[in-house]
């Protein structure tokens, strides 16, 4: 089981680090080319809403597990890093965007890995996972 820390960001600058690649990941029998995208959800939201993961919690966790830090980090809430940030739903009412992420702490006791729930207000950079889905494997028929 996953635990998950809740933690607000509103920050104008990002401290990000990440490579200029896309990670190939499949996710029940959907490969998807997996890549970041620099900006606030404010310039982005038409991008990020067409995201397979966007209202689906679920795949936005299991994609950020599975990416954790291979595309990048966001050091600007040192000691915590987190990796890219998967936006699966607004809430209009408050103008922020829920994301998951996977993050890292180390405050003195070893590093501690873990999936991290984002509230980041709407004109707030961040590096945000995008996908393009390369393949769908079919699935065998059945007798």
């Amino acid at each position: 089981m996953r635990s998950l820390f809740l933690l607000g960001f509103a920050v104008a600058g990002v401290a990000i680090s990440h490579p200029a690649q896309a990670l190939e990941v499949t996710i029940h029998e959907v490969t998807y080319d997996i890549t970041v995208i620099s900006g606030s959800f404010e310039d982005l939201e038409s991008i990020l809403m067409e995201q397979p993961w966007w209202n689906d919690e679920d795949l936005a966790g299991t994609a950020a597990e599975i990416v954790k830090f291979d595309l990048g980090q966001d050091s600007s809430n040192a000691p915590m890093i987190v990796g890219p940030v998967f936006a699966y739903r607004t809430n209009e009412e408050e103008e922020k965007v829920t994301s998951l992420a996977w993050a890292s702490l180390d405050q003195g006791l070893g590093e501690q890995t873990f999936m991290v729930g984002i509230d980041t207000t709407f004109d707030s950079s961040k590096f945000w996972a995008v996908a393009e889905v390369i393949e769908i494997e079919d699935s065998p028929a059945s007798p």
